[in-house]
This record gives structure tokens, sequence and C-alpha cells, in this order.
């Protein structure tokens, strides 16, 4: 078996090659029927990421913040009551 011409060289034999080709899936064309473009992952993934940094990161502190004065007004009223 003579591998030197061949684009990707490989350390099979060919009988070791023929048992493996059947398992092996048929190549894919680069387009999908009904599916998005590359361009609107590109776009659209740090636009999600950069939404979720400015605003439900802020909410999600914002609400830890009213937990806090919430519990502390609490304890306060618990120590005050002990």
């Amino acid at each position: 078996m003579d591998m030197d011409g061949a684009i990707c060289p490989t350390d099979l034999t060919d009988e070791q090659w023929n048992l493996i080709e059947p398992h092996i899936p048929p190549a894919k064309s680069g387009a999908r029927k009904g599916g998005r473009p590359l361009g609107l992952a590109v776009v659209g993934g740090p636009l999600f990421s950069q939404a979720l940094t400015l605003y439900v990161a802020r909410v999600f502190y914002l609400l830890m913040e009213s937990l806090r004065g919430w519990l502390g007004k609490a304890l306060k009223r618990r120590q005050q009551v002990a």
C-alpha cells in the first residue's frame, strides 16, 4: 500500500479501512435546508451575550440587593423582639 501521494496519509491497511469505511457517515454539503445563515450566529451571539450581561445581570444584582435589605430589616426586627 503506497500512501505517499495521498492527500491524507493513514496508518490503516486497506483491509482495516474496508472494515471502518461503511460506518463513516457520508459528507454533507455546506448548505442546510431551513438553516440560519452563519452571519446571524456571528452577530447574534455577541448581541445576546451583551444583552445578558447588561440587563439580566443588572436585574439579578438589584434583586439580590433588595433581598439583602429585606433580610437586614427582618433580622433587626427579630433582634429587637428577643
